[in-house]
């Protein structure tokens, strides 16, 4: 299993490329996490996730701070 750690800012980041599933541990702060196929804008919907373990994917997904800098670990899920 392949482990990231990414520190999130204001700028929205590519979480999954739509062939993987990842599991997604937040640590300190809420993260705003969207599926679309590009980038997202101001307008597009997202979720907000609360420190926690999550799995995403496969759809290609952004992740970002809500509002501070966030630390969330990421781990690529492998088929058994």
């Amino acid at each position: 299993m392949t482990m990231k750690n990414m520190m999130l800012d204001n700028n929205w980041q590519q979480l999954t490329d739509g062939t993987k599933t990842v599991k997604l541990q937040i640590l300190n702060m809420p993260v705003r996490y969207a599926e679309c196929n590009t980038a997202p804008g101001d307008s597009t919907p997202f979720f907000t996730l609360q420190s926690g373990l999550y799995e995403a994917g496969p759809e290609i997904s952004y992740v970002r701070a809500d509002m501070q800098s966030a630390f969330i670990v990421v781990a690529e899920k492998v088929a058994p």
